[in-house]
């Protein structure tokens, strides 16, 4: 999107997805930032996420990937994606503070696009690495 060249615009974009993304919002995700080359999210581990472990939960970890990334697919097209197919990688416990999401651009086709993601957590050192391929629905956002 030709918006994502504009300062004002982003900051505008932000404020709408972090207020009417009513799943995001609920979760505890927020998007800090979106250009054509990536998109960034934060995320706070809660004891609500924790499994019998005492760490944060898979699910819990793979929400907050799929989320940033599929937001940066919808801020980069202005289509409205779903999850058509991931892999992902556990590398590491997360167990408190504020986690980090950073969701790059792989491959854009017309109706199937690919995004990396990598999650850090507070000192920086990568939890979680994933790639995930959305499948465009026919709506514009």
């Amino acid at each position: 999107m030709d918006s994502l060249n504009n300062p004002e615009r982003i900051q505008a974009l932000l404020e709408e997805i972090n207020a009417q993304n009513d799943y995001a919002r609920r979760a505890g995700v927020r998007m800090t930032s979106i250009s054509s080359e990536q998109a960034e999210g934060i995320l706070d581990i809660t004891p609500d996420a924790y499994n019998p472990l005492g760490i944060a939960h898979g699910g819990f970890l793979y929400m907050f990937a799929d989320t940033v990334a599929g937001v940066a697919a919808w801020a980069l097209t202005g289509r409205s994606y779903v999850t058509l197919d991931s892999s992902i990688h556990f590398l590491r416990p997360a167990t408190e503070g504020r986690l980090r999401a950073v969701a790059k651009p792989i491959q854009l086709g017309r109706k199937i696009c690919i995004y990396s993601v990598e999650v850090f957590d507070q000192n920086e050192k990568k939890v979680l690495y994933a790639t995930l391929t959305f499948f465009q629905k026919d709506r514009t956002s």
